[in-house]
């Protein structure tokens, strides 16, 4: 099946932003970003028991108080590795670099008992800072007797990210005959239960991450000086602990070794970073990182979550869905690195997936902005459209003047008003309200008026309200009816005949009395209801002062903040107390008294008047 053009682009888009990914996640930040989630990843899994045959003998600050400054006489080493390789271990480990001669029976005796052992491994190290510069000689080794006296040498370098924690080892390099071994690997293939296939698949000169078990004091740990208390009866157990271990002797003391940043502590001994190390490999647990291919997939179904929930939605809704998705995200990666020791470097997916739900948000916006603005301009138009349907201001008329005014509660609204002077004198008046609002009230409201004033001429009020009753309900009006109050005044002999269909009443005001009176007729529905509907009229006599007002329901229903209406006793006194004006300032009055009774409360109805006065 052919997807549409914009469909296709969206997907094209997602998969070259989704290839990006992987390419993004070996920028600076984002691979510092990626790491410091991998930290938080070991965090939430919580400590791990270390390998129980680890072992790590400390030369520690007592040993130092007890024995001297370091360097000790290396009769010392000595003395420890004869009682440790008498506890048959596995493999021993110095962490110390022995790059100078000392004394030469010293030396002798030391280089005796490393060979005696067979299994002791000591480390070098290159002068290099990268991996690719490894060469034999840039190489800091052991003295000549204890090279060739050591089962193995390996190189003991190990280098920071750049945030300055140290969280993985490259454990080989090439080398002439033979890849280099970085001290762990070398430690552990001396051991038993280790897998000797591993050294194979490592690729020269590629990190292998450190999976940290917990913090160093969670190792096993004996005191150098301890193990030199004979007297003690506990020192005899804590030899036999060495039987079948893998013995790691390294400084601890303060001011005497690296103290390296790792996941659980910014002073983590070099020797515990090692042992962390051989528990990986010697478990099996390693860390992987996440392949390109499978981490560009999840980026690409990420991006796609972000192009859709950014569409067509509440941005609320939008936010509150995509936040759960990356919520899911981080709840995947912490799994995948706990069941399965996946490192998935999730900041890059987040980082993509949340500039495109961003920008999506964004485009959306505009695009809304600039429908409503096309939107505003067209209500725009179409109220002025409406207003050319009003009648144009009725100047002064023998015996009668005459005012109107009509304000939407929108751009555009329901609510019509008409006048119409005839030939002898007589002025017709009417007010309607159209049941709803917007555009479909506004566009029903210009249809009557247009039949309004094709049905008026040559009849009375009740015959005009029929006709244009029949003529709603026979094309049928999207369910919309309509209110009206039409009227006409004779100012020569002050008759007034008027007709309503289910409007508001004539608001009389009786100049003589200084009063009002209500207005209406007993029978009449609002057009467009029933076909049949019974029109009548009534008619009314005025006297020079009286004052006829028409109104829509949005005058007396107009609503403070309180939910309080103007109501019908409010406009009665308002129209009593500018009667004695021209009806253009009655209207300004009322309306003034409108607003006073309001104050900030939105206008929530058309409102519309028309007020006459007999002279």
């Amino acid at each position: 099946m052919r997807l549409p053009m914009s469909k296709a682009r969206l997907l094209l888009f997602a998969l070259g932003a989704a290839c990006l990914v992987p390419l993004l996640s070996r920028l600076p930040l984002v691979d510092t970003m990626d790491r410091h989630g991998l930290d938080v990843s070991f965090m939430l899994r919580g400590h791990e028991s270390p390998h129980p045959r680890i072992v790590i003998v400390e030369i520690d600050d007592p040993s130092l108080a007890a024995i001297g400054s370091w360097p000790w006489p290396r009769s010392y080493h000595a003395a420890l590795l004869k009682a440790i390789r008498q506890n048959k271990p596995d493999v021993v480990f110095y962490d110390i670099v022995f790059p100078e001669a000392s004394s030469e029976d010293e030396d002798q005796i030391f280089s005796e008992e490393i060979k005696k052992a067979g299994n002791v491994v000591l480390p070098y190290y290159f002068v290099s800072s990268s991996p690719k510069n490894f060469w034999e000689n840039q190489a800091v080794m052991p003295i000549r007797p204890f090279e060739e006296a050591a089962r193995a040498l390996a190189y003991t370098n190990h280098f920071r990210d750049r945030d300055g924690r140290t969280r993985e080892l490259t454990l080989t390099v090439p080398g002439e005959k033979t890849p280099r071994m970085q001290t762990s690997l070398a430690v552990a293939g001396q051991s038993r239960g280790f897998d000797r296939r591993l050294p194979d698949s490592l690729k020269p000169g590629q990190p292998t991450l450190i999976n940290f078990p917990s913090p160093y004091e969670a190792f096993r740990r004996i005191s150098f000086i301890d193990l030199m208390d004979i007297e003690n009866p506990t020192t005899a157990q804590l030899f036999k602990s060495f039987e079948g271990s893998i013995v790691l002797v390294g400084l601890t003391a303060t001011g005497t070794t690296d103290l390296i940043p790792t996941v659980y502590s910014p002073v983590y001994p070099g020797v515990g970073m090692q042992a962390c190390m051989i528990h990986t490999l010697l478990t099996g647990k390693k860390i992987v990182r996440m392949p390109a291919l499978i981490h560009a997939l999840l980026a690409f179904l990420f991006i796609l979550l972000g192009l859709r929930l950014s569409s067509g939605r509440h941005p609320l809704k939008g936010l509150f869905e995509m936040t759960s998705c990356w919520i899911l995200l981080a709840a995947g990666v912490q799994i995948a690195f706990q069941e399965y020791g996946l490192w998935v470097p999730g900041f890059g997916i987040f980082t993509v997936s949340a500039a495109v739900f961003i920008t999506g948000l964004l485009l959306q916006f505009l695009k809304t902005r600039l429908d409503r603005e096309l939107m505003l301009k067209e209500l725009s138009l179409a109220a002025n459209i409406q207003k050319s349907f009003l009648p144009s201001p009725l100047g002064p008329q023998p015996g009668l003047r005459v005012a109107g005014v009509n304000f939407p509660a929108r751009q555009i609204g329901g609510d019509l008003y008409d006048l119409h002077l005839f030939e002898d004198g007589r002025l017709s008046a009417c007010v309607g309200d159209v049941s709803g609002k917007g555009a479909p009230a506004a566009l029903f409201m210009a249809k009557s008026i247009s039949e309004l004033r094709r049905e008026a001429p040559g009849k009375n009020p009740a015959a005009v309200l029929a006709a244009l009753n029949a003529n709603i309900v026979r094309e049928g009006s999207a369910g919309l009816f309509l209110t009206l109050l039409y009227l006409i005044a004779d100012p020569k002999s002050g008759t007034i005949i008027f007709s309503s269909g289910g409007h508001e009443p004539v608001y009389h005001y009786r100049a003589h009395a200084r009063a009002v009176e209500l207005r209406t007729t007993k029978e009449g529905l609002p057009l467009g209801i029933l076909e049949d509907a019974v029109y009548v009229d009534a008619q009314a006599k005025a006297a020079s002062g009286d004052v006829l007002l028409l109104i829509s329901d949005g005058v007396k229903e107009a609503m403070n903040a309180r939910r309080e209406m103007f109501g019908a006793q409010r406009t009665c006194g308002a129209l009593i107390e500018a009667a004695h004006e021209e009806p253009q300032a009655v209207i300004d009055h009322i309306l003034l008294r409108i607003r006073e009774f309001v104050k900030d409360a939105p206008q929530h109805d058309d409102l519309t008047m028309v007020c006459l006065k007999f002279l």
